[in-house]
Order: structure tokens, then C-alpha cells, then sequence
């Protein structure tokens, strides 16, 4: 303590005061309220209300050691239990009498504002302690008040009265008190603590309710506080263990972060890995045609934000099958442009060997020597297609044949060959639609005639190769003929059968609902014979149900009572007097007699009235009222007759006289016939009400108009012809070389799309004349670039349910696509050398089958499609028949066959095995004592032809080695743990039941893997005595029973408490746990998610984010124990924004 200086009879002497501080959970730092000596004769003391200490509990809140001085009292003041004591001592030698003591406190100089107030010591028992010097008095109260602030100062007054030698004297000492108030360490203290899970740093869990902010504040809490300790506190210590808290907090907090945003992560580098594949799916082993290295890239990017390792060496792996698929794709495309360039250029070398640079021509120029023909070997040796290899080889054989021999007869006989292929390619083009074979459609005038006419031309081309790929050609055609012929054929016979149950109809319509009066058996039968032949299933299926609809009526014709003969009798007495009506005794004339008048219609009437049945009787009244109309239209008509006639009259002359000689025969208007003189005749038609009258009138009308507007336009239309010629010639030569049609080659720059703008310009010409010179040439332009894009693709034959892929060879382009019966395909797969293939196995079915292949360029754009050719080899016909297999006694299954069979497999439970022996006395056998393991597996014997053909099966028969004997071993069942009843079982096991206490229960499921199981959650609790499970053989005898033991088990205790959850702003369920739960999963509408994170700290959290899209929706989040058994359930309360 620092003492002062005495100030005019008052000792002042500075003094520390701090409040009591406790600091829950860490530490406690007691504060003594110390002072130093004072003379008082009145005292009034404030304390703290708050965590006060005594001296006893807190040995470190120690008094200060009185200073003895020779006339002043030593007084001590700190807080107790509650109270405020003041202590001091006197010596005795000055006290005379019974003193009284009262202290005084100023605040700041303010008496009003007092700290604590005391009672007079005047009002209370003084308490001393005598020793032989001094006498010790203190006083306490309670605290009533506190107000303390860094920086107060009080002054403490203390007053005593004491007589000396019988005469009274007041004494007063005094001192100053300067308060330093620490910094409020224990509500930040409470504040840092309830950021941890139950408020302290033990829990190793903070709440869901602490985020960074909440970190953030406490942290600029503990920064502002003192960097050194006070007098009375160790601050440093406390700041050191406040920032050690809040370290862990943050780390929990990162640690919670990094646990959701790894979810978000895990879930975007998914997406972005499975969007690189087709469907976006990795197992289609496919990547997409837009996925490029960027896309790699940026999947790769998010896979690396992936912690969990297994996860991303999972994404790692996919993404490597993209990027190898990827390279393979750029390798190919690489591979098959350099390979293209060196083709060109060799194939460029061979053709410059020819006259006119085409092999075609047949002859070679007069400067193609051994050395251009070695320098044109040398860059066919660079080429790695094998077929086009081979195609530049054997022109250059020509070339070398050529050269060599010189021969005359043999340069003849070449260019004799090629105008065989040329006449005979032509006549096979000629039989399809646009001259072109790719067009997969012949020409309506193909017939076999022509085919043959083309075939003759074909059997005389000497080249096999080529006279191969015309036959093929020549193939499609027959086929397509043939397809058609038979396509006409059952046209025909569906035709007759559909007319002969039409027939059997009134009104030749089915849908009449109605049959002929002439309809009978025989006319049914007849019909029936037609449907029949019909082949068409879809078609005969209809034909057979109407056909049923008349067989019903005329059974139902047949089965009529004697009423619905009257009745037939009323309405054609009816209908004879309705009919008689009208001429011809027909109401379809539409016209009523002469002599019919209102008399007749009413006796009619009469006749409708006694009709019964309502439809009839409708269609009479209708027909009646025809008439009625009819005769009232008749009284009308003849003085509307006259009117008519009139304006017809009229009408006519207008219109003659627009014509040369007033005749609309001339074909020619006169030179004074305008707009004027038509639209005024037009007028006058326009009154006529005849309508053929009137359409007559408009006809001739029209023909005046169409020449005046001809006379008009004609002019205007030689114009735009003119331009519209020069627009289709200029496209045209822009096609060719040097815009010259004569140069007899396009520009490489012209494709289809060029033709076709061209195509467009030239269809617009309306001069025959120009327009069939301009197709001309158009023709040679498209037959050119037919020639180019031949050369694009080459096709196997398919052979149906043998082979899996088309295969061919493709040059120049980058993709294919396969149409089936027009249906598109997009896969398939091109090898570097040209190869290809794609898998159809499962698309095409029949030989029928309509299928096409196409090839693209890199931007997409179809050069050239050619059908497939599909030959069908004949599926083998044959039996399998297996002999019984005993388990556990037989090593192989045995039986026979016969027929087309070439080899068996065998499946147990789906499994498929391959091998067994086939012998030629019609036997086989297949080992399986390997394979059949009890008699509940189901075992299937199958035969196959020599194509693989699956021709044959049969179903094996298998025995029990001791048929009616079984064992069961069984697992004991614990209550509130496990819902089913599990074992195993050996032996003759078909079915299961469970007896609890006496009480059968159907049910259970017994595998053929030896194991069984059985649901008896809903029939087994504490209050059962016994449960025994019974097995059966196939008949019904009991082979096996045992005795279940039953163990007793608590569920475990748990619960799951959710947040409210806000669609469109929370992505994650979050909420708190306890007890055994160990995992969880999220029911949305029906549907289950797993996954989720459950953190040490007691709190959970759920990705969400396209699961919880609506506040209708009923969202349950489920809790497991360790065993995976369901111990929680609640539902999450979902609101809008």
C-alpha cells in the first residue's frame, strides 16, 4: 500500500478498490478491497454485490498489516460473505468510555452518491477482540448498492466520540480511495464459454448457433483488455485461457465449415465428372461429342477440392477414363488427318500416272516413266490403311502393267472394261430414286424387267471387285422390289378382307353399329376365310374384332322376340310411307314427288308416331321433316325462280361483254375491258344466289381477270425470270472450277450445301427450256461430288444374330451414326487405320430391317449415307432334355439332345456356365457338383446351334441325397434389436414357419445360398415363453425344428432435434443429437437419402440442396445406431422465405 501525506488534520492515503471477479469454469482471481490507517469517529462503508469472497475461503485476499502509529487508529476494509467490514484498532490508553463509530463515504466528492451505507455503529452491538495493547473493533453490514468506474475516487470518513477525563470530543480522520475497476472479465468469460456445446470447452462441441461472427466479437472483447496484469488481477493469465478457448471454438467451427463444404464440393466435382460422359453417366464408357479438355479441366479443378481421399481417388479414376477416352479421341482425329494427307497425296501421285489424272480413263501419259511410278510406290508405302493401301497398290499395278507391257489389246481391253462398269453402274444407279444407290429407294418404274436389263450389263464387267460391289448394289434393289411386291401382296389380302366385314355393315362401314339385312353365316364365314391370309398380327387382330361385332348382331338378329318383329313391321310401314315421299321412293334422291303434298306427310306422321324404338323413330321424324321442308321450299321456290332468273340474265351479259365478240370462248378480253368493267360485273355475280349458276359466272369471270392480270404482269415477270436465270447460272459455275461447268470438276469447297443453294436458285426458273440446261449441269456438279464422298465410307456385310458390330472402313470423315428402320444412333467407335465398328445387336432384329450408316465431318455435317446389307443365316431347331440330378450324390448333370444342337451351358440361379461334353450318340454331361449346392437352386439346361443360337432348354428336376432330412442352426433373437429371424440350413428346406407360444405363422424366406430369414418384429415381445421355427420339405413334411432363444434388449436412447428449415435459403438441415445414433438418413416425400455429417460436438448437418425444393413437402430425418437398426425419428419443420 502507498501511503500519503497528512493534509490540514486528515491523513490521505491512496488506496486500490476492485470488484470480485469469478470466472466460471476456468479460473477464480480474488480481489481484496484494501485500506490503510484512518481516525474516524463515524463510519459508512460500500462493498460489492457480486461473488464475494472472505478472507477465510480466499487465503490470497490477505488484510493489510495495520500501521501503528502512536495516536491513530488501523483500519482495514474488504468484502465478506456478502458484507462490508471495517476493521480497526486502538490503543487502549486512548480510549476512555464507550466510543461511538460511524463511517461516511463521498463518491467523487458527491455525498449523495453513495457506494454503501452502513448502520451507526451508535445502532449496533460493537464486536471486539482484546489483546494486551490493542483493542480490535469492527463493524458489518449489508451491501445495498454498487457503482463502480475506472478512475472513481471516494472519501471514506470516519468518526468516533470518546470522553477523556468526563468531557466529550469528536475526532475525525479520513483518506482518499481511488477505485481501479478491472474490465468485466466474467461476463466475457460467460461469453466465450456459451459458445461450447453445455457451455464449456470440454464438451469439444460448439453450438449451431455459434458461427464466426459470434468468434469474431469475442475475440475484439479480449483484444481491448489490458496487455499486463493488475495490482489485484493476473489479466494476462485470463486473456491467454480466453484465446486458447476461442482457438478451439474457431478449430470447431473450420472443422464443422470444411465438413459441408466437402459435401458441396464431393457433389459438384460428381456432376461435373458424370457431365463429361454420355447420359452423364461414367458406366456408359462413352464421353460426350462436346467434352473437350477445358471440360476435363474444370472437372479436375473441382475433384481437387475433394478432402475425403476415397471419394476423390474414386473421382480421380473417372476422371481418368475421360481423359483417356479424350486423348484416344484427339489421337484418332490426329492419326486420321495425317493419314488422310498422305492418301491424298498418293492418291494425288497414282491419278497425275493417268490421262486426265484419273485412274478411270484407263491409260497412262505419255511422261509417266518407272521413276514417277517408284516416287508414286513410295508415298503408297507410307499409307497405313490397309484397304486403301491396297486400292492405290492395284491402280498402280495397272499403271506398272500398263508400262510394261505396251500392249495395245491389253489398253482396249481396259478402257472396254471401264465403259462396262460405267454402262453397267449406270443402269444399277438408274433403278434408284435420284440415279443414286445411297438413296435407298427405287424408282416406281424399277420392275424386274429393268433389274434383269441391269444385271446382264453387270454378269459382263470381268473386274470381280467391282462386279461385286455392282451385285451388292444390284442386291438392294431386288430386295427393295421384292420388299415391295410383298408389301402390295399383303396390302391386297388386307384390303379384302377389311371390304368383306365392311360389307357385312350397313352403309359398308363398321362403325354403322349395324349389319346388312343380307348378312348371314355364310357371308361371316366367307369374311372370316379373307382375315385369315391376312400376315399383318396388328392388322388381323383389328379385322378379327370387328368381325366379332357382326358375328354378335347377327346373333343377336337371329335371337329377336316376336315385338322386334312388330316393331321391324311399324318401321317399314313408317319408312314406306316416308320413302314414298320422295322420287324413287328414296329419301337420298332429295327431292319429294309431284304429287306429294301435306296431306300424305301427316297420314305418314301418324305412321312415325307408332314407332317405339326412339333411335328409329329419330331418324324417321328426320327424314319426314326433309320432306316437310322440301315442300315448303317447293311452294317458295317459283316466285324465287323468276327473280333468280333474272339476275342470272343480268350477270351473264356483264360478263360476255368483257370478251372480244362477247364471247367467253374468244379466250381474249377486249382492249376497253379494265378493272372497272370487271369489278362491275363482279357485282352483278355477286347477286346470283344458283350456286353453280353463280360458280359458272365467277369461273368465266376469273378467266377475265387472269387475263387482264396477265396482260399486266407479263412484263414485269420476263424481268424477274431474266434475273432469276442469271442468279441460278452464276451459282451454278461457281460449283466447277474456275466458274467454269466445261473444267469438268468442282471446287474443293463445294459439299451438298452448295448443290442444293444452287439446286434452290435454279428450281425458280421458270423458262423449261433454260431450267433443263441448268439441271444438266447440276447433274454433273452433284454426280462429281457423288464420285468424292463414295470413296468416304465402306460396309460389311451384317450378319444377323451372329455378329455384334457393323464394321467397314471409313476415310475423310471424324463420326458415324446408324439409322434403323429410322431410328438414329450416335456411338460406335473408329480406329486410327480407318476400321470401324458399332455395336447394333440389340437394334437390328430381321433381315428386313431398314439400316443405314452415315459419316460426318468434324462440324457434324452428314457427307454420305449407305444402307448395310443384312444376311440371315437359319436359326438351328433341336431339344435338350436333362435326366434328375441328385445334390451332393451326382458330379455331373446328364441328358441328351438332338437336332441342331452344338453345345449346351447351364445356369444355376442366373448364373451362366460354359463348357460340358457333347457326344455323338446324342448325350451330354456338364460337370456342376461345383455349381448345385441344394435343392431350392434353379437349375436350366440349354442348347445352342453352331451360330450361338439359343435353339433349346429345359428345366432340371433336382433330388435331396436323403430326401426329408434337414438341420437348422438359428441365431438368437433380441427383443427391441433385430426384426427378423436369421439362420442357416442343410439338408430338404423348402419353406419355413414360426410357432410363438403355440401360434403359427406363415411366411419367411429360405435362399438358396443355405440361408434363411423371417419377420417377427410384430410377433415376438417380452411376454412370449416360447418360439420355435419348423422346416418343410416340398411335400409338406417336417424335416427340422428348433427352438429360438429369445434375449430381452433395450433400445437404445437417442433423439435428433432439427432447426427450422427455410426453402430457398438454407442448403443444409442442421439440428443437435444424443445417445447411440451413429448415422442418418432424410425421407423426402417418400424418398431416402443417406449420407449427412455427425459431429463430436452433438450437432448434425444434411446437404440438401434439390431435395428440400418445397414447404409441402414432409421431410423426416431418421437416426441408426452402429448396427444400422432405426433408434430415432422427427420431422423437420420446412418454411418459406
Amino acid at each position: 500500500m502507498k501511503k500519503t501525506k497528512f493534509n490540514y488534520g486528515k491523513n490521505k492515503i491512496v488506496a486500490s478498490l476492485a470488484t470480485t471477479m469469478i470466472l466460471a469454469s476456468t479460473l477464480v482471481t480474488p480481489i481484496s478491497v484494501l485500506a490503510d490507517e484512518v481516525i474516524n469517529t463515524e463510519a459508512t462503508q460500500e462493498g460489492t454485490t457480486e461473488s464475494v469472497l472472505s478472507a477465510e475461503t480466499a487465503p490470497n485476499m490477505s488484510r493489510a498489516n495495520p500501521d501503528v502509529l502512536a495516536s491513530n487508529p488501523k483500519v482495514e476494509l474488504y468484502s465478506v460473505s456478502g458484507t462490508a467490514r471495517v476493521w480497526w484498532s486502538m490503543d487502549k490508553n486512548l480510549i476512555n468510555g464507550s466510543p461511538v463509530f460511524s463511517i461516511k463515504t463521498f463518491k467523487n466528492g458527491v455525498s449523495s452518491e453513495r457506494m454503501l451505507t452502513m448502520k451507526s455503529l451508535s445502532a449496533m452491538a460493537l464486536k471486539t477482540t482484546t489483546s494486551p495493547i490493542y483493542t480490535d473493533y469492527y463493524i458489518e453490514s449489508a451491501v445495498t448498492s454498487s457503482s463502480l468506474a475506472t478512475g472513481d475516487y471516494y472519501t471514506l470518513d470516519y468518526y468516533y466520540f470518546t470522553t477523556s477525563g468526563g468531557v466529550g470530543a469528536y475526532k475525525t480522520y479520513g483518506r482518499d480511495v481511488i477505485v481501479d475497476k478491472e474490465a468485466d472479465l466474467n461476463a466475457l468469460n460467460k461469453t466465450i464459454l456459451r459458445l461450447f456445446g453445455e457451455d464449456t470447452p470440454n464438451s469439444n462441441s460448439i453450438k449451431l448457433t455459434t458461427d464466426q461472427k459470434a468468434i469474431d466479437d469475442a475475440r475484439a472483447r479480449v483484444a481491448a483488455l489490458p496487455n499486463e496484469d493488475t495490482e489485484y488481477s493476473k489479466v494476462t493469465t485470463h486473456k491467454a485461457n480466453f484465446t486458447k478457448n476461442l482457438d478451439l471454438a474457431q478449430k470447431l467451427l473450420d472443422a464443422r465449415t470444411e465438413a459441408e463444404q466437402e459435401q458441396i464440393n464431393q457433389a459438384a466435382a460428381e456432376k461435373a465428372v458424370n457431365e463429361l460422359f454420355v447420359n452423364d453417366e461414367v458406366a456408359s464408357g462413352e464421353i460426350k461429342g462436346l467434352t473437350d479438355q477445358n471440360a476435363i479441366d474444370t472437372a479436375k479443378d473441382l475433384v481437387n477440392k475433394v478432402t475425403d481421399s476415397a471419394k476423390k481417388t474414386e473421382l480421380e479414376a473417372d476422371l481418368k477414363v475421360a481423359q483417356e477416352l479424350l486423348n484416344a479421341k484427339n489421337e484418332a482425329i490426329e492419326e486420321a488427318a495425317k493419314e488422310a494427307a498422305r492418301q491424298k497425296e498418293a492418291e494425288k501421285a497414282v491419278n497425275e500416272l493417268f490421262e486426265n489424272d484419273e485412274v478411270a480413263s484407263g491409260v497412262i501419259k505419255d511422261l509417266t516413266d518407272q521413276n514417277a511410278i517408284d516416287k508414286a510406290k513410295d508415298l503408297i508405302n507410307q499409307v497405313t490403311d490397309a484397304t486403301k493401301k491396297a486400292e492405290l497398290e492395284a491402280d498402280l499395278k495397272i499403271v506398272q502393267d500398263l508400262l510394261n507391257t505396251k500392249n495395245e489389246e491389253a489398253a482396249k481391253e481396259a478402257a472396254k472394261e471401264v465403259a462396262r462398269q460405267k454402262e453397267a453402274e449406270k443402269a444399277v444407279n438408274e433403278l434408284f430414286k435420284n440415279d443414286n444407290v445411297t438413296s435407298g429407294a427405287i424408282k416406281d418404274v424399277t420392275d424386274q424387267k429393268a433389274i434383269n436389263t441391269a444385271k446382264d450389263l453387270v454378269n459382263q464387267v470381268t473386274d470381280s471387285t467391282k462386279k461385286t460391289e455392282l451385285e451388292a448394289d444390284l442386291k438392294v434393289a431386288q430386295d427393295l422390289l421384292d420388299a415391295r411386291n410383298a408389301a402390295a401382296e399383303e396390302a391386297a389380302r388386307q384390303k379384302e378382307a377389311e371390304k368383306a366385314i365392311n360389307e357385312l355393315f350397313k352403309n359398308d362401314n363398321v362403325t354403322s353399329g349395324a349389319i346388312k339385312d343380307a348378312t348371314d353365316q355364310k357371308a361371316i364365314d366367307k369374311a372370316k376365310d379373307l382375315v385369315s391370309q391376312v400376315k399383318d398380327q396388328t392388322k388381323k387382330a383389328e379385322l378379327e374384332a370387328n368381325l366379332k361385332v357382326a358375328q354378335d348382331l347377327l346373333d343377336a338378329k337371329n335371337a329377336a322376340t316376336e315385338e322386334a318383329a312388330k316393331e321391324v313391321a311399324r318401321q317399314k310401314e313408317a319408312e314406306k310411307a316416308i320413302n314414298e315421299l320422295f322420287k324413287n321412293d328414296n329419301v337420298t334422291s332429295g327431292a319429294i314427288k309431284d304429287a306429294t303434298d301435306q296431306k300424305v306427310i301427316d297420314k305418314a306422321k301418324d305412321l312415325v308416331n307408332q314407332v317405339k324404338d326412339q333411335a328409329k323413330k329419330a331418324e324417321l321424324e328426320a327424314n319426314l321433316k326433309v320432306a316437310q321442308d322440301l315442300l315448303d321450299a317447293k311452294n317458295a321456290a317459283a316466285e324465287e325462280a323468276v327473280k333468280e332468273a333474272a339476275r342470272q340474265t343480268a350477270a351473264e351479259k356483264a360478263v360476255k361483254e368483257l370478251f372480244l365478240e362477247d364471247k367467253v370462248t374468244s379466250g381474249a378480253i377486249k382492249e376497253l375491258t379494265d378493272q372497272k368493267a370487271i369489278d362491275k360485273a363482279q357485282d352483278l355475280v355477286n347477286k346470283v344466289k344458283d350456286s353453280a349458276k353463280s360458280a359458272e359466272l365467277k369461273a368465266n369471270l376469273k378467266v377475265a381477270q387472269d387475263l387482264l392480270d396477265a396482260k399486266n404482269a407479263a412484263a414485269e415477270e420476263a424481268a424477274k425470270e431474266a434475273a432469276r436465270q442469271t442468279a441460278a447460272e452464276k451459282a451454278l459455275k461457281e460449283l466447277f472450277l474456275n466458274d467454269k461447268v466445261t473444267s469438268g470438276a468442282i471446287k474443293e469447297l463445294t459439299d451438298q450445301k452448295a448443290i442444293d443453294k444452287a439446286q434452290d436458285l435454279v428450281n425458280q426458273v421458270k423458262d423449261l427450256a433454260k431450267k433443263a440446261e441448268l439441271e444438266t449441269n447440276l447433274k454433273v456438279a452433284q454426280e462429281l461430288l457423288n464420285k468424292r464422298l463414295e470413296s468416304i465410307i465402306t460396309v460389311n456385310d451384317f450378319k444377323l444374330k451372329i455378329d455384334n458390330n457393323i464394321t467397314g472402313i471409313i476415310k475423310g470423315a471424324s463420326s458415324i451414326r446408324v439409322s434403323v428402320n429410322g431410328t438414329e444412333y450416335i456411338g460406335g467407335t473408329i480406329k486410327g487405320d480407318g476400321n470401324f465398328t458399332f455395336y447394333v445387336r440389340d437394334k437390328v432384329k430381321a433381315s428386313t430391317d431398314k439400316v443405314l450408316i452415315t459419316a460426318y465431318d468434324k462440324a457434324g455435317v452428314a457427307l454420305i449415307s449407305k444402307p448395310v446389307n443384312i444376311t440371315e443365316t437359319a436359326v438351328g431347331k433341336g431339344t435338350v432334355t436333362s435326366n434328375d440330378y441328385k445334390v451332393s450324390a451326382d458330379s455331373n448333370l446328364v441328358g441328351s439332345y438332338t437336332g441342331d444342337v452344338k453345345s449346351v451351358r447351364v445356369f444355376v440361379e442366373g448364373t451362366e456356365y460354359k463348357g460340358g461334353t457333347l457326344n455323338s450318340d446324342g448325350t451330354f454331361k456338364f460337370y456342376v457338383r461345383d455349381k448345385i449346392k441344394n435343392i431350392n437352386q434353379r437349375v436350366v439346361v440349354k442348347g445352342y446351334d453352331v451360330y450361338g443360337n439359343e435353339i433349346a432348354t429345359d428345366t432340371v428336376k433336382l433330388q435331396s441325397l436323403t430326401p426329408g432330412v434337414a438341420k437348422l442352426a438359428t441365431a438368437p433373437y433380441i427383443l427391441g434389436k433385430d426384426n427378423n429371424i436369421t439362420g442357416t440350413y442343410t439338408g430338404d428346406v423348402r419353406k419355413v414357419r414360426v410357432f410363438v407360444d403355440g401360434t403359427e405363422y406363415v411366411g419367411g424366406t429360405v435362399y438358396v445360398d443355405g440361408t434363411f430369414k423371417f419377420y417377427a418384429r410384430d410377433k415376438i415381445n417380452a411376454s412370449v415363453k416360447e418360439v420355435k421355427l419348423v422346416a418343410y420339405d416340398t411335400d409338406g413334411n417336417v424335416t427340422a425344428e428348433t427352438i429360438i432363444p429369445v434375449i430381452g434388449a433395450e433400445k437404445p436412447s437417442a433423439t435428433m432435434t432439427t432447426n427450422d428449415f427455410t426453402v430457398g435459403v438454407d442448403n443444409f438441415i442442421r439440428g443437435t443429437f444424443t445417445g447411440a445414433v451413429k448415422k442418418m438418413s432424410v425421407i423426402v416425400d417418400g424418398t431416402e437419402y443417406t449420407g449427412g455429417t455427425l459431429a463430436k460436438d452433438g450437432t448434425f448437418s444434411f446437404y440438401s440442396l434439390g431435395k428440400v425444393t418445397s414447404i409441402y413437402q414432409k421431410v423426416t430425418i431418421l437416426g441408426f445406431d452402429a448396427q444400422g437398426n432405426q433408434i430415432s425419428e422427427t420431422l423437420l419443420t420446412v418454411n418459406s422465405k
